[in-house]
C-alpha cells in the first residue's frame, strides 16, 4: 500500500502480521528500515523470523524515499537524513500499538538517529544494525550535495523493487562487492544512487548522547569493512547505558544471517 508523506510524496508500505483492533496491551510493532540501495523486501526475512518468535508482534516495512516503489522525488528539507527523518515520523504515525521498536540497518540506522535527534521520542525502543555515527567528509557541504540530489531526481528511471529471493542471491558477498553495487544501481538508478551516496558523505550524529539509554541496542559486526569494529566500539564508549552485541558477520548481516540478528532482537524486545 502507499501512504502520503509530509510533503505529499508517496511511500510504499507493507505490513506483516497486522494485528486486529483493539490491540492487546502487550502488542508491539517493529518498524524495519533498510539500507542504501536496498528496499523493504531486504528486511523481510528478519521480519518473518521476528513474527515467528513473537506472535503478539506486527511488522511494518517501507521503501525509503529514492528506493523501491516509493517516490524518487527529493523536494524539501536541507539534507537527505533530515528528509528521511520526516518520512519516518509519517510512518510512525500509522502505528497504534503500546510499544514501537525502530530497527534501522546502515542508512536506515542514520535515519533513526536523525529522527531521535529531531523528535526526541520517549516511548520507543531502538535497534541500530551496522549503523554509522560519522561518515567521511569529502569537502562538499551536505546542503550542496542534497541540492544536487534534488536536481538528479527528475532524471531517475521508473520505480523497481526486488524480491526477497533476489536479495538473498547476494548472501555472504563481500562488503565491497561490485556485483551487488551494480545490482543496486540497476534497480535504484545509477545517477540517483551515486547522488544519494554523495549526499551522505560528511554526515555525523550531532547528539550521540541521545542514544545513551537502556532502550537502545547496537548490533555491530566484527567483519564490517565499511564500519570497522574498533571504530564503532570507540563511539559506543560514549553510550555506556546502551546494550551492545557483536555479530560474527560483515555489513550485510540482515541478509547474510538473519537468524543471528533476530536472536538478539527477540531478547531485547522481550
Amino acid at each position: 500500500m502507499y501512504i502520503k508523506s509530509f510533503d505529499q510524496e508517496e511511500l510504499f508500505v507493507q505490513w506483516l502480521n497486522k494485528l486486529p483492533k483493539p490491540v492487546a496491551k502487550n502488542a508491539s510493532t517493529c518498524i524495519l528500515i533498510h539500507g542504501l540501495g536496498g528496499d523493504s523486501n531486504g528486511m523481510l526475512e528478519v521480519a518473518h523470523l521476528l513474527i515467528k518468535s513473537l506472535p503478539d508482534l506486527q511488522c511494518l516495512l517501507y521503501d525509503q524515499r529514492g528506493h523501491g516503489l516509493s517516490s524518487k522525488s527529493f523536494t524539501q528539507d536541507r539534507t537527505l537524513s533530515e528528509c528521511g527523518a520526516h518520512d519516518l515520523a509519517t510512518i510512525i504515525n500509522l502505528v497504534k500499538t503500546p510499544q514501537i521498536v525502530l530497527i534501522g540497518h546502515s542508512l536506515g540506522g542514520i535515519i533513526v538517529e536523525e529522527y531521535v535527534n529531531r523528535f526526541s521520542p520517549q516511548n520507543l525502543k531502538i535497534v541500530l544494525i551496522c549503523a554509522p555515527f560519522k561518515l567521511q567528509n569529502l569537502g562538499v557541504p551536505l546542503v550542496a550535495s542534497y541540492s544536487l540530489l534534488k536536481k538528479i531526481t527528475p532524471l531517475t528511471h521508473k520505480k523497481l523493487q526486488r524480491t526477497l529471493q533476489e536479495h538473498l542471491q547476494f548472501q555472504h558477498n563481500q562488503d565491497l562487492s561490485l556485483s551487488r553495487f551494480m545490482r543496486d544501481a540497476k534497480t535504484t538508478g545509477i545517477r540517483q544512487l551515486l547522488a544519494m551516496y554523495l549526499a551522505l558523505f560528511g554526515w555525523s550524529n550531532q547528539h550521540p548522547e541521545n542514544l545513551n539509554s537502556e532502550k537502545v541496542l547496537f548490533l555491530v559486526s566484527n567483519h564490517d569493512l565499511l564500519l570497522p569494529l574498533a571504530t564503532q566500539l570507540k563511539w559506543l564508549k560514549k553510550m555506556p547505558k546502551a546494550r551492545i552485541e557483536v555479530l560474527d558477520d560483515n555489513h550485510l548481516s540482515v541478509i547474510n544471517n538473519p537468524e543471528q540478528v533476530v536472536s538478539h532482537l527477540v531478547a531485547f524486545i522481550n
